[in-house]
């Protein structure tokens, strides 16, 4: 082989190998950035203090729908886990 054509194959492999090494940080990007994408989606979607407030409050969504459920305020103190009953205490 001559010098010229050590060089011409030198240069063809170095460059592969730059293109495998960029495609590879790309998809690495991709990956990485991907997961990033959907936290901040996901967070985009929570509701806000405020949001959350207004729902809960008489006539809100939260509210109706706990009202379906057990159809009545909620009197404090502990519940029976399966049936949302207040528990008695005894004295």
């Amino acid at each position: 082989m001559t010098e010229n054509e050590i060089n011409s194959v030198y240069r063809l492999g170095f460059a592969q190998g730059e293109a495998a090494g960029y495609l590879l940080a790309e998809h690495d990007m991709e990956t990485t950035w991907s997961r990033v994408a959907e936290k901040v989606r996901s967070i985009s979607r929570t509701p806000t203090a405020v949001e959350l407030a207004e729902r809960r409050k008489p006539g809100g969504k939260i509210y109706e729908a706990r009202m379906r459920r057990h159809g009545r305020e909620y009197a404090g103190g502990p519940v029976h886990f399966e049936t949302g009953q207040p528990m008695r205490e005894s004295a």
